[in-house]
């Protein structure tokens, strides 16, 4: 690969782990979120003298909550792999920087390898063009999609603070309820004996 080349992989590629890094922390906010939502459920369902002995449902809470972590680890490894992909990430970057449609990939593919019958000085007059119109930090540049990502992690936090809110006033309103019910889905199993 061209040195021109390889500055613009470099910045796509910073653009790329900018926006990975944070659809993976608004992942881990909505994850957070989700067992907070569990344990407001196992306030709710274990009712006030905590959970009847061999009740399935501290169990049933617990391995919802696993499924659902995992389920929302694959989702977001897929978002990361498709829609964080080169290409996508290369047209919102043509999008931000009003680069003419099909440049900033046509320019990496052509870095990459340069097909007969083609310059390799032109290859390289392209990458680093494109490399230029691409100047300023990973988060400037990541255009719609920074923005469609700091949406998921605005309302991650907010559903967090929300559901840290609901605990907070559960665990204030009834201290013992809360332990008992809480106390259950750390131990399901001895609930189910």
């Amino acid at each position: 690969m061209s040195p021109a080349g390889e500055r613009l992989a470099g910045k796509v590629g910073a653009v790329r782990a900018h926006l990975a890094r944070r659809a993976f922390l608004a992942a881990a906010l909505w994850g957070a979120s989700g067992v907070g939502g569990a344990l407001v459920a196992a306030w709710l369902l274990a009712g006030s003298a905590g959970w009847r002995q061999g009740s399935a449902l501290p169990l049933a809470l617990d391995l919802g909550a696993l499924a659902a972590v995992v389920a929302f680890a694959y989702g977001v490894r897929w978002l990361v792999r498709r829609r964080l992909a080169e290409g996508p990430v290369a047209r919102v970057l043509e999008e931000s920087t009003g680069l003419r449609a099909g440049l900033v990939l046509g320019a990496l593919e052509l870095s990459r390898s340069v097909p007969g019958g083609l310059s390799e000085a032109l290859a390289e007059r392209a990458a680093a063009e494109a490399a230029h119109a691409l100047e300023g930090p990973a988060p400037g540049l990541a255009g719609s999609l920074g923005t469609e990502v700091g949406r998921w992690v605005r309302r991650g936090w907010v559903a967090l603070a929300g559901v840290l809110a609901v605990l907070g006033l559960l665990a204030v309103a009834a201290p013992a309820r809360a332990a008992r019910a809480w106390g259950g889905l750390s131990s399901p199993l001895r609930v189910l004996a």
